[in-house]
């Protein structure tokens, strides 16, 4: 009796025991009833199988309840936990959502407000030519006025006036009446007979003649200038509507990137923020799941093992009871084998739905949201979206106007890409947010968070790399640091471009549809396609490396799209071709750049703005850019987009151009350009954007060469030339008569 009543004491201390020390109070309890079982019990015993059933019963059973509830409530608060995640996830996606459709919109906008801007653009480079038509009246009947004018000042200024004629001279006199005729003379006084010389004769005829000339000139002349003058006027305020549209639609692009900048960063900290949020509560989800099972299997074994304990007393006790009414012995395995064994056999048969009640309800994490991610300001994806081309629906709105108005032939019609000429977009200025620093000293990966999954293997945003195998992502600072973060390496492969940024690595996905070559390269398959940067970029990123295969020595490929509308090729130049189309310029020395593809546009192109598009090359593969500037004139976004000064000799180019006072002086002034600065930067295959010049003295003259055949210096390598000499002759100021440069191609200056 004092075994049992130790055993009772340790059960009833249990609450307050380990689960260890009740798990064992158990099994030795559960032993206890056993060996009652089979070997019978006394009377004595009525008390401990009253006292301990009673326990177990109010007390320890409620402890494993309780214990369930205190797991199931951790559950649930994770369960909660990853529900508030996911709706302020969720919340963020609407907003974002909404921003990107404000952005569209916004977008639309402003294509709209170019494709308005191409049409003014159009009306007043129709006003110039029609002025151009005047101004050649007027040259004409100037000409014509000003022959009149100097044969009369030739014949009336002869130089100093002569001695006062005497009767002799110049007439002669014959002293005789005259008058001017017997028929019709009323004269009172008699006239002397005038025999005129020849000279007179031929003066009177002269002025007679150049008199009446000079009378029917004058009003020509007069009419011409009046035309002209009537012209100036309007074109002037078409100019002025037009820069008054070119504000505008700057302006409404502005919006489009300060929104794009918004929703980029608002994306990023939300995606991070919710991505972190789920990630620590998924592994404090799966921390728990991994603990709680345990413990509910272990609860639901101690349930079983105090069901079959509380069964084997309930079974003494009911013996005992009848031995005490009945006076016969309590069955044992030796008086009543089968029966005993029976009765523990049935006390051990364990239904599932007894600890159904300790099931503990796990849930379903939800799934995290996934938000449409933008293309960040000045991706490929980005530009080609913000000014690569209007939709459908405008370019055939736009073709409609230009011909409605007679507009065609003013270089306002749509590029192959769909983007109207004359419409120049500003250039994209990445947002002002904190640039990737790579840290050498980072070495470590993680699995990959939510909000990363969206990224291919092998591909990086500003944020994360994604490992190329495997489920692993380390930060973006630590891929090409020297150190291999990722388990297979991937994180330094393709770090050594000639473009100085890391290859692209991920593979390739389907393509986008409609499909723009400005975003992706398709491969031979005709089903997947890689991001254009991928195109040559030493990394197989098709499946079948059909991207990298094509990838000449040369420049074969490129295009251009000059965003004035004028005309614009690829030509390999010589000695003494044509500079422009719209001016009387030629080389005369090649410098570093004999046997190089040369961007031949129009001078005019100049005039666009230091923050606008002036040119589009498209890259078919990595390609090396150079811009040839004059010493003088400042191209500022070479030093912010990236650009270094080389030690390469530019090029040297001559030629006339002519003003309206050389119209009627005759003369022509002729200049002298170079060799000049050269400037070059590396980009990967895709979309470059080369801005103006901002309608400065002198054009900036491109050259594009393949990295694998560059240009050479042609002097002693001793250093770059001195930036400061400026042009072989100082070129002609320009002339105050002609229109002002607005920076928008407007192709009716002579300078």
């Amino acid at each position: 009796m004092q075994g049992l009543m130790d055993r009772h004491s340790t059960l009833s201390a249990s609450e307050s025991s380990t689960r260890e020390t009740r798990k064992d109070a158990n099994a030795k309890l559960m032993e206890t009833a056993t060996r009652m079982m089979k070997n019978g019990a006394t009377p004595d015993v009525i008390t401990f199988i009253e006292t301990t059933i009673t326990e177990v019963n109010q007390n320890i059973l409620g402890v494993i309840v309780d214990e369930h509830n205190r797991d199931q409530a951790l559950i649930n608060s994770l369960l909660e936990r990853f529900a508030a995640a996911v709706t302020a996830m969720e919340a963020a996606c609407a907003e974002l959502q909404q921003q990107h459709l404000d952005i569209t919109n916004m977008r639309q906008e402003h294509h709209e407000c170019r494709q308005d801007e191409a049409i003014t653009c159009a009306r007043s480079r129709k006003c110039e030519e029609e002025l151009e038509h005047l101004w050649s009246l007027v040259r004409i009947e100037e000409t014509e006025m000003r022959r009149i004018h100097w044969a009369i000042h030739g014949e009336w200024c002869v130089g100093a006036a002569p001695d006062h004629p005497s009767l002799a001279d110049p007439f002669h006199w014959t002293i005789t009446e005259y008058k001017e005729g017997a028929e019709t003379s009323e004269s009172v006084n008699a006239y002397p007979q005038i025999d005129l010389e020849d000279d007179v004769i031929e003066f009177r005829r002269f002025n007679v003649d150049y008199f009446g000339q000079y009378i029917v000139q004058k009003p020509k002349v007069e009419e011409a200038w009046s035309n002209y003058n009537s012209k100036l006027i309007e074109c002037a305020q078409l100019e002025e509507l037009w820069d008054t549209k070119v504000e505008e639609c700057d302006g409404r692009q502005d919006l489009v990137h300060e929104n794009a900048c918004e929703h980029a960063s608002h994306h990023r900290t939300q995606s991070t923020n919710f991505g972190n949020e789920y990630h620590m509560t998924t592994l404090a989800y799966n921390e728990a799941v991994t603990a709680i099972q345990q413990l509910e299997h272990d609860r639901k074994r101690e349930w079983e093992t105090l069901h079959i304990t509380t069964c084997l007393l309930e079974t003494v006790y009911t013996h005992v009871i009848h031995s005490i009414d009945s006076g016969e012995p309590c069955p044992t395995t030796e008086s009543h084998p089968e029966e005993t064994e029976a009765a523990i056999n049935y006390c051990h048969v364990v239904e599932e739905s007894l600890t159904a009640n300790l099931t503990i309800d796990y849930g379903e994490p939800p799934p995290p949201p996934r938000c449409e991610v933008d293309p960040g300001p000045c991706t490929a994806q980005y530009i080609w979206d913000d000014h690569g081309s209007f939709s459908m629906a405008l370019q055939a709105d736009h073709t409609l106007e230009l011909t409605t108005h007679d507009l065609e032939d003013y270089m306002t019609t749509l590029s192959s890409h769909g983007w109207a000429g004359c419409a120049a977009p500003k250039a994209c200025i990445p947002c002002d947010m904190e640039g990737l620093v790579i840290d050498t000293a980072y070495t470590a990966s993680e699995v990959c968070k939510p909000h990363q999954e969206y990224l291919q293997p092998g591909q990086m945003d500003a944020d994360t790399f994604k490992c190329q195998t495997g489920d692993q992502c380390i930060l973006a600072s630590g891929r090409c640091n020297g150190a291999s973060n990722c388990d297979d390496g991937s994180d330094e492969l393709g770090c050594t471009t000639s473009w100085g940024l890391p290859a692209l690595l991920h593979s390739a996905s389907t393509c986008q549809d409609p499909f723009v070559s400005d975003v992706q390269f398709r491969c031979a398959d005709n089903t997947q396609c890689t991001p254009i940067e991928g195109r040559c970029n030493g990394v197989n990123n098709c499946a079948d490396g059909s991207d990298e295969e094509g990838c000449s020595s040369g420049t074969t490929g490129l295009t251009t799209e000059a965003t004035t509308g004028y005309t614009v090729s690829i030509e390999v130049p010589s000695l003494h071709s044509a500079v422009f189309y719209d001016r009387q310029y030629t080389f005369d020395s090649l410098g570093s750049f004999t046997g190089h593809s040369y961007i031949k546009m129009s001078n005019d192109d100049k005039r666009i703005r230091h923050s606008h598009v002036q040119m589009k090359l498209r890259l078919p593969q990595p390609l090396q850019v150079y811009a040839v500037k004059l010493d003088d004139q400042e191209l500022p976004w070479l030093h912010t987009d990236g650009w270094t000064l080389t030690d390469l000799e530019g090029v040297s180019y001559h030629g006339v151009r002519s003003t309206r006072h050389t119209d009627w002086s005759g003369e022509l002034n002729e200049d002298f350009y170079g060799p000049g600065q050269v400037w070059e930067k590396t980009y990967p295959a895709g979309t470059v954007e080369l801005r103006g010049n901002d309608g400065g003295d002198g054009s900036y003259l491109v050259f594009v060469a393949n990295p694998a055949h560059p240009p050479t210096p042609t002097f002693p390598t001793h250093g770059p030339p001195d930036p400061t000499p400026g042009p072989a002759h100082p070129p002609t100021p320009p002339d105050p008569t002609q229109g002002k440069g607005k920076g928008k191609g407007k192709g009716k200056g002579k300078d």
